[in-house]
């Protein structure tokens, strides 16, 4: 088995992220570095320490309570719980209002396959439970449990940010799997542009998507210029000015929240490289550099007037994935 047999299948979602992350466990167990493994294991088997689970498994949701009332049976009822909220944030507890999800990754897959509604519910343990049963008065009745409620659609964000985060990985040990595989003189070596990566910190998943496709190109040879590599402390207005005026192509990548940026009022990243790509086309409305690629929506409702017309990829479609990376290089990257 080699690194592409895990990466391809997953890539076009052919197999489930907790498979993919058990082979890859198999085949990195004596390549891939500590971090990286506890991860892997972590995600898994679930995470033991609900303090250390990472920033895409939390998210915000509703308290209720489950009651039992005399005369009604079985209520629920909203719980507005933000005093001792804080009391328990000051004692290092994680907030009531935090959702944190440990599971396997395996168990939030069947999770999701027999999910009905849009909601998913999580009970508190007894000794939290135990603290509203003393602090809530119920007329006529008592207080059976606490529960968290969210929505959802963020399990399945979930299982999107492990994918891409086991993918950026994947992708690190296929290249070094090729380079050592591959000797000099039988290696047909293609030259690419240089790039530069315009766009918004949407999210985290948005985030990490940015990172695997620029990883991808990466890996063909492409230099680029990309925000998330920069050391702490770079000037960064300095990086965007000098990227988007050195770089051979700028892709920028649409999304609404990148639109709804660049229309706004606040100074913003986002912002300021519109207004340096804005002034290099005003001089040269010809110019190919800029080319659009479209995440999310339309070309209409994601890019400036400037690049909404302009030909680009529609890279909405992960399926597609492959097949527009090949485009990208070969059409726009390639120095011929």
């Amino acid at each position: 088995m080699t690194i592409d047999d895990i990466l391809i299948p997953l890539i076009k979602n052919e197999i489930p992220v907790s498979q993919a992350l058990l082979l890859s466990k198999l085949l990195l167990h004596d390549t891939t570095d500590l971090a990286e493994l506890e991860w892997i294991n972590q995600e898994i088997e679930g995470y033991t320490d609900k303090l250390r689970i990472p920033d895409y498994r939390q998210f915000p949701c509703l308290l209720f309570t489950r009651n039992t009332v005399a005369y009604i049976g079985l209520d629920i009822k909203p719980l507005d719980a933000h005093d001792l909220d804080k009391d328990m944030l000051k004692k290092g507890y994680p907030s009531l209002y935090e959702m944190r999800i440990p599971d396997g990754i395996e168990r939030i897959e069947n999770i999701i396959a027999r999910q009905k509604g849009d909601k998913i519910m999580m009970f508190f343990p007894q000794e939290i439970t135990n603290m509203f049963i003393d602090a809530i008065n119920v007329p006529g009745g008592r207080v059976l449990d606490v529960f968290q409620q969210a929505e959802s659609s963020y399990l399945h964000g979930i299982i999107t940010a492990v994918k891409n985060r086991l993918i950026n990985i994947l992708m690190h040990y296929s290249s070094n799997e090729k380079l050592s595989n591959e000797s000099s003189s039988s290696k047909v070596t293609n030259h690419y542009k240089s790039v530069f990566i315009s766009y918004s910190w949407d999210n985290h998943e948005h985030e990490e998507w940015v990172r695997y496709f620029v990883n991808t190109i990466k890996s063909h040879g492409v230099k680029t210029y990309f925000d998330k590599d920069l050391p702490y402390g770079a000037d960064i207005p300095a990086f965007m000015l000098k990227g988007i005026t050195e770089a051979d192509v700028v892709l920028v990548i649409g999304t609404h929240n990148y639109f709804a940026k660049i229309q706004s009022a606040k100074a913003t990243g986002v912002r300021f490289e519109d207004s340096i790509i804005t002034d290099a086309l005003a001089s040269d409305v010809d110019s190919t550099k800029f080319i659009p690629i479209l995440r999310q929506g339309s070309f209409d409702t994601s890019f400036s007037k400037l690049l909404e017309h302009r030909k680009g990829i529609d890279f909405s479609d992960d399926i597609k994935f492959d097949e527009n990376i090949n485009e990208l290089l070969m059409n726009s990257l390639l120095i011929k």
